[in-house]
């Protein structure tokens, strides 16, 4: 095999989070078809509300509730959406002034073409039945009916002021996570992935310290020397040091506890990180020998993962001054 690689990536994971202050203000009002403000020290009103002023720094001291329509101050059209996007037809990402506020809001404004858009429009927001505290209860914004203008500085009717620095409750916010990538490694790190589908371990020896890295980097990380000179090393090595992970992840298909180590093979002059399996996480040592167990021939592929795990050639006593490890 030869030549670059390249591979689409996707991650994707799901967390949750307390949210207070003004941030709680914004998401608490959105579960409620609710969108809130804060004064700033001259006067304007911004949205989303913050905790400090943007220019002098104080603390605000008012929440404003504004208006849920208003005006589109500018906006670009999508019309082939990616999966991420909050639409699954053609729409328009727009910066939309609302009824009351000074600066303009970054939502979805769904309307059925392109040339429905036009700066200046007034919109409403289209609230979903059931909220949760995100941007995303807001499901787009949509057109109003043209009727006579209406005034949009900060301060304007619709513009109402809450309580001084009343505290909102904490909202709690689950946030998901999807990301989508091309990874493109480059013709070295390409060639030390494909020899792995091939039960090889690829390094580069540079021409002028020495040094021996795994994987190989285009130039010596040390001295700046350049093309390193390929070496092939052994799946064998020793563990520098350890951690024993005994909580849960996103994704993790192990069952804890599981041993995760940095290890240096011979020949080598730096660390690889790597699982480290047939052996209990007590028995594992700082020193210990151990060797690379590969996957199934059907299973090697262009990754690490072709290695499934070291596992120790020995279990050597403890050394005296061994410092513990650190559980995860």
């Amino acid at each position: 095999m030869s030549g670059a690689l390249s591979a689409p990536h996707v991650v994707d994971y799901s967390y949750r989070r307390s949210a207070g202050g003004a941030d709680g203000r914004f998401l608490g009002g959105l579960a409620e078809a609710q969108i809130w403000g804060s004064r700033a020290a001259d006067g304007r009103v911004l949205v989303p509300p913050v905790d400090c002023d943007p220019d002098t720094g104080a603390a605000t001291e008012e929440f404003v509730l504004v208006g849920d329509e208003g005006v589109v101050r500018s906006w670009t059209w999508v019309a082939e959406p990616r999966p991420e996007h909050p639409a699954d037809r053609a729409f328009a990402f727009a910066l939309v002034q609302l009824d009351g506020a000074d600066n303009a809001l970054f939502h979805v404004v769904d309307v059925d073409h392109e040339g429905a858009m036009a700066t200046g429009m007034r919109v409403r927001a289209d609230w979903r039945p059931v909220r949760v505290g995100s941007i995303l209860d807001i499901r787009a914004f949509v057109p109003e009916p043209v009727a006579a203008p209406v005034s949009v500085t900060g301060g304007s009717p619709g513009a109402e002021p809450v309580g001084g620095g009343e505290a909102a409750a904490p909202v709690e916010v689950a946030s998901n996570i999807r990301m989508h990538y091309t990874y493109e490694p480059g013709l070295v790190a390409s060639a030390f992935l494909q020899s792995m589908a091939e039960r090889r371990i690829i390094g580069g020896r540079c021409p002028s310290c020495g040094g021996v890295y795994v994987p190989a980097r285009p130039r010596c990380p040390d001295c700046g020397v350049g093309p390193m000179v390929e070496v092939e090393l052994a799946g064998r090595g020793v563990v520098t040091s350890y951690t024993v992970v005994h909580v849960p992840f996103e994704g993790m298909t192990l069952e804890l506890p599981f041993v995760s180590a940095w290890i240096r093979l011979d020949g080598a002059d730096v660390s690889i990180p790597h699982l480290l399996g047939e052996v209990q996480p007590d028995d594992v040592r700082v020193g210990q020998r151990v060797e690379a167990v590969w996957q199934p021939d059907d299973e090697l592929a262009p990754t690490w993962e072709s290695i499934r795990y070291f596992r120790p050639t020995e279990l050597p006593p403890d050394p005296p001054g061994t410092a513990p490890a650190c559980d995860a």
